[in-house]
């Protein structure tokens, strides 16, 4: 089957799956059903990213790591845009078309980056990076949003920020043990400030402003670290935007109470 049609059914299965999630009232079978997206988007992913002429250069271990964005953005887009189906019916259709453009873009991405030489992998990583970004807002605003017991949430978020941690330092095949271990540090930050922030009665949106400031600062100084570049300035440039980043929500934040 050509990719372009395994992308066709692939988008539209999920996006189907994700417009019946709004005419279920069952919770848990909300969740069941959000589950076979995800694997439904994993499976056409990885059938996708198998049949890049260049895939036998990279391992199985390697190759499975393709599949951890587009999984994650349509969990993300499943829980959150139960939270906006209230907003209205202009919401919604705009939320399944935002979710179905960028899970193509998404999917195409990763096919684009199996080979490091092509012509468009710069712009797909990019589009990927951005990609990681809305998926991690997004799921941290669901889960800050639930307002669960710490031990609940902050076990989630460094799931989650570990697992898109992967996919931004996904470069090179050699370095894949490094790059495991920095993403759990970095997910394991993010989750010790959820720990702190569910004492602050705040909303949704501004509990998920904080963890991904937090979240874009700790990826982007282990991406530096990576590429040899991080000195002394850079540190303190990533140490400026934190300290401003993190004032300007606080301030915020009174505007922002739950």
């Amino acid at each position: 089957m050509p990719n372009r049609e395994r992308l066709v059914i692939t988008v539209g299965l999920t996006l189907t799956g994700l417009g019946l999630t709004f005419f279920i009232a069952d919770p848990a079978t909300v969740w069941l059903l959000a589950l076979v997206l995800v694997g439904t988007v994993c499976v056409g992913t990885d059938g996708i990213v198998r049949s890049h002429p260049k895939i036998h250069l990279h391992s199985l271990g390697y190759t499975l790591t393709f599949s951890i964005l587009p999984a994650l953005l349509t969990l993300a887009a499943a829980l959150f845009l139960r939270l906006i189906v209230y907003a209205g019916i202009h919401w919604l259709i705009g939320g399944l078309a935002l979710t179905g453009f960028l899970l193509a873009a998404v999917i195409v991405g990763e096919y684009t980056t199996v080979d490091w030489r092509s012509r468009y992998y710069s712009l797909a990583r990019l589009t990927l990076s951005v990609a990681c970004y809305i998926a991690a807002f997004t799921l941290y605003i669901v889960i800050y949003n639930q307002k669960v017991r710490s031990i609940q949430s902050a076990t989630a978020v460094w799931l989650i920020s570990s697992l898109l941690a992967l996919e931004l330092f996904r470069e090179t095949e050699a370095e894949a043990a490094r790059t495991w271990l920095y993403a759990a540090v970095v997910g394991l930050v993010v989750g010790e400030m959820t720990w702190g922030l569910n004492q602050w009665p705040i909303s949704g949106p501004a509990g998920g402003a904080f963890l991904l400031l937090a979240f874009y600062v700790a990826t982007g100084m282990v991406q530096n670290v990576f590429a040899g570049r991080l000195t002394h300035r850079m540190l303190f440039e990533f140490g400026a935007v934190a300290a401003i980043g993190f004032a300007f929500l606080f301030f915020m934040s009174h505007f922002w109470v739950r």
